[in-house]
């Protein structure tokens, strides 16, 4: 066995596995028993690659055992360590960011929108916003109201098509939504947090335990939503003007140099056949059923009425 540098071993070792979430597979190999079968709990395990769109390669490796203290580990991909010095017992969230972390890498293809996205009745539907808009949470309420999950951290678009792409990752809550969790009857992976740095407790939900909830195919973008907590106990939802929606929309793009000048391009198109609006949430339920009522809509009535208050001056 080399060493690449002190404290760490090449990613030679370790057994491997694989995982497939949505339409890329995971290639793991880990010193780490124990983060495998937390894996096995959120991801379905193949033998043989099933991904259309390539295989994300990773390692848990293991330090060299110090005299006194927990075994600590690095996550590597080819070669280079991307995050260390875990405990294996808060190993998942650091491993699920190297995962996202190796998506914006590899996925070029598509065009990366820090967001959450779900369908409904087939019409895609992406939540875009900052860190703490509440996005995940939102996320998770449509999840338990009957809407395909397809993810909580990107909004995946095929650029011709202008189509969401499926990526199903485990579903990540803070601490602060824990009880809004067991409000809507979805369990915690292994029912315990995880400590994540400057996140704080996390915990994890995988969508495959909600019946028929993993959105298995593209969806066409119909809404474009902007979460915005608030704090109040009643839900808002505002229109948005198309030109002010792929502006806010643009600020949320993880791949801009890839795309350039085509990225605002598919921006464009994105808003352009869909509706926008700025959600203030309010209790869980009263934002699903708000929002569900909105995509509830035909589109033609739902285009007249977002036309309508728009031009009001709602927006």
């Amino acid at each position: 066995m080399t060493h690449s540098r002190r404290g760490q071993r090449d990613d030679a070792a370790g057994a491997e596995w694989r995982f497939t979430i949505g339409e890329i597979d995971l290639d793991l190999r880990s010193d780490a028993k124990g983060i495998v079968d937390e894996l096995a709990g959120l991801y379905p395990r193949c033998r043989s690659s099933s991904s259309r769109n390539g295989c994300i390669r990773l390692a848990v490796m293991r330090r060299r055992r110090r005299l006194l203290g927990a075994a600590r580990y690095d996550i590597v991909s080819d070669g280079v360590k991307m995050t260390g010095g875990h405990r294996e017992e808060n190993l998942l969230p650091h491993l699920e960011w190297a995962i996202s972390g190796k998506v914006i890498e590899t996925c070029s293809q598509y065009l990366q929108i820090h967001a959450a996205s779900l369908s409904f009745r087939g019409m895609g539907a992406i939540l875009a916003g900052p860190s703490g808009a509440g996005k995940s949470t939102l996320a998770a309420g449509l999840l338990a109201g009957g809407w395909k999950y397809m993810c909580d951290e990107f909004a995946l678009v095929e650029p011709e098509s202008v189509t969401l792409r499926p990526f199903p990752k485990a579903l990540c809550v803070k601490s602060g939504a824990f009880e809004i969790v067991r409000e809507l009857d979805l369990k915690l992976s292994r029912n315990r947090p995880y400590v994540k740095t400057y996140k704080g407790n996390v915990g994890y939900i995988s969508p495959r335990t909600v019946p028929r909830a993993v959105a298995e195919r593209p969806a066409s973008i119909g809404m474009v939503l902007f979460p915005k907590y608030t704090g109040q106990r009643t839900p808002c939802i505002r229109p948005l003007l198309r030109g002010r929606a792929a502006f806010n929309l643009a600020a949320y793009v993880l791949n801009t140099d890839a795309f350039a000048d085509r990225g605002l391009s598919t921006i464009r198109r994105i808003v352009d056949g869909a509706r926008c609006f700025v959600v203030e949430t309010g209790s869980i339920g009263d934002t699903i059923e708000l929002i569900k009522s909105i995509a509830g809509q035909g589109n033609s009535a739902a285009d007249r009425d977002h036309a309508q208050m728009t031009q009001t001056g709602v927006a």
